[in-house]
């Protein structure tokens, strides 16, 4: 946008990019009165908050002490490396 654009047309880009104005979805086709139902909701991160993070488990959802047990149990696959 350059930089001698108007107030307004910053303001309706903005309103554009925000998903809790009806600009936003009238700006993507939708009519206005569905627009104004979608703005008034609130934006999907917070209809569905996620779980609480456990600081002990790992991408898996196994708690690091169980994951390190199972490294313990499983053979290395990794051939010695040879001096050259």
């Amino acid at each position: 946008m350059s930089k001698s654009s108007s107030k307004g047309a910053r303001d309706n880009r903005a309103n554009q990019l925000n998903q809790s104005h009806p600009s936003y979805w009238r700006s993507r086709g939708v009519s206005s009165g569905e627009a104004l139902s979608r703005a008034a909701q609130p934006p999907p991160a917070l209809r569905d908050p996620a779980s609480p993070v456990d600081p002990t488990s790992d991408v898996s959802g196994q708690s690091q002490d169980a994951t390190s047990q199972q490294a313990q149990h499983r053979p290395s696959n990794k051939s010695p490396v040879k001096a050259g």
